[in-house]
């Protein structure tokens, strides 16, 4: 699976804070603050905007502490299976939201309507596992709430987007992808494609041990190929790429206590 290019991304809705992909199985975080027509005015726009990239694949939902009704969850499972040929395996919610989900009563409907929610109540209390994918998974954790941490190499075919950074512990094989509004930070090595800045924010700097990627892109600016010779970390700093005179520049990194882009 790939990821929308640069102008598609921007049309991703902040509903939407994360999605993490590898081969068939999706799984997106929804902002849980925002509201039922938020989401999915913005998981409609997602999926918009990557073309029907997911088609034929298993969803899963993290809705957070999100209180729902089983009207809302029949309305997810339109617009992932019936929109865009999804299939929904798996809602994450906190444990009271399952509660109340399961105990809401269902309302007198026709009996097309009472069998979708009928069918979503059942959706709800899947287990997320059941979506897992063959792979080993990602390990995944926030350490703060707009950076997500991943432990483990991304292989072929693994997908990450935050709003917010994102940093890798492990190598980004190429074919793997990952976009950001903010900074990407590799500890290892870049072969995939990464997308920092993701909205047009031009202040972030994609960071790798080595950046080895075919295409490194920094909001709208992208540079297709790495600068012969400058793939490989100097010594021992790693490699950081960012915008300087409106153009993505590549060099080592150096530590300093105070930095900017204009250096």
């Amino acid at each position: 699976m790939t990821l929308a290019s640069p102008q598609h991304s921007k049309s991703v809705n902040a509903a939407i804070v994360r999605v993490v992909g590898r081969g068939q199985v999706v799984e997106f975080t929804v902002d849980s603050k925002v509201s039922m027509d938020e989401v999915e005015r913005g998981l409609r726009d997602y999926l918009v905007s990557v073309k029907g990239r997911f088609d034929g694949g298993r969803v899963t939902l993290n809705m957070g502490n999100r209180h729902m009704t089983p009207e809302q969850v029949g309305q997810l499972r339109t617009i992932l299976e019936k929109e865009n040929k999804l299939s929904l395996s798996g809602l994450s919610v906190g444990a009271d939201a399952l509660r109340d989900l399961l105990e809401t009563p269902v309302p007198p409907a026709s009996a097309t309507a009472q069998a979708a929610t009928e069918a979503s109540i059942e959706t709800a209390p899947v287990a997320v596992e059941a979506a897992a994918p063959a792979p080993p998974p990602l390990e995944m954790a926030a350490e703060s709430p707009d950076t997500l941490l991943v432990k483990g190499t991304c292989r072929s075919g693994t997908m990450i987007h935050n709003v917010g950074n994102v940093v890798i512990l492990g190598d980004v094989n190429p074919g793997a992808e990952i976009t950001a509004t903010g900074d990407i930070i590799v500890l290892g090595r870049l072969g995939g494609l990464a997308h920092a800045g993701v909205g047009g924010d031009e202040d972030v700097v994609v960071l790798a041990n080595n950046i080895e990627a075919t295409q490194v892109r920094i909001a709208s600016h992208i540079m297709m190929d790495v600068p012969s010779g400058r793939g490989s970390g100097s010594g021992r700093n790693p490699n950081i790429a960012l915008v300087k005179g409106g153009t993505i520049v590549l060099e080592p990194f150096v530590a300093r206590s105070v930095w900017t882009h204009e250096e």
